[in-house]
């Protein structure tokens, strides 16, 4: 399990940071006012496809967890809207329009509101740490179990040898002891 949550838990991290980025990104080009600068442009480009992809990852991965699936489906059902809103605000800056600074608000309110991108993608995050903190407390829990077997079988295979019955079973220093009919030789010969 810690093989599958701790990567889980890292990627809604990485979801987060990246659609922060992505915010944060869009914002400062629509600042410079027309046509924003190309490495913006890719920035922002190049956070949207990873949240994307990393979103798509947790749905793979996330093992039924209801809680988590929520978030997910909440962060696939606004990624459109939020990167719809932010289209349309770009079209509308490089157009000169002002109507274009109300729909970046609107993309930032998406982003930003209780139950919005930023709010799914942390809640993802906890719910993924809380499962990964699960996976380790369970990984340093002593087997017990395990201990008594192989505790029984130890004492089964001593109980066998011979030794708890006090009939050696072979040579000693004092001479050797009668032998089983298919048992090897003993060091004195016998």
């Amino acid at each position: 399990m810690v093989n599958h949550s701790a990567p889980l838990s890292a990627d809604a991290a990485e979801i987060y940071r990246s659609l922060a980025d992505a915010d944060a990104t869009v914002a400062g080009g629509f600042l410079v006012g027309g046509q924003e600068p190309k490495d913006v442009s890719d920035r922002y480009q190049k956070d949207i496809a990873t949240a994307a992809q990393l979103i798509t990852q947790a749905a793979a991965n996330s093992d039924g967890s209801s809680e988590a699936a929520d978030q997910i489906a909440s962060l696939n059902r606004q990624l459109p809207v939020y990167t719809q809103y932010v289209a349309t605000a770009q079209a509308d800056n490089r157009q000169g329009l002002p109507l274009g600074g109300a729909y970046l608000r609107y993309a930032d309110q998406q982003m930003q509101q209780k139950g919005g991108l930023l709010d799914a993608a942390d809640n993802l995050y906890r719910i993924e740490t809380d499962r990964l903190n699960s996976d380790y407390a369970d990984a340093k829990a002593l087997p017990w179990a395990a201990w008594a077997l192989g505790l029984t079988a130890l004492a089964t295979l001593y109980g066998r040898s011979g030794a708890t019955t006090g009939v050696p079973t072979g040579c000693s220093t004092r001479g050797c002891w009668p032998r089983a009919p298919h048992a090897p030789r003993c060091c004195c010969g016998w």
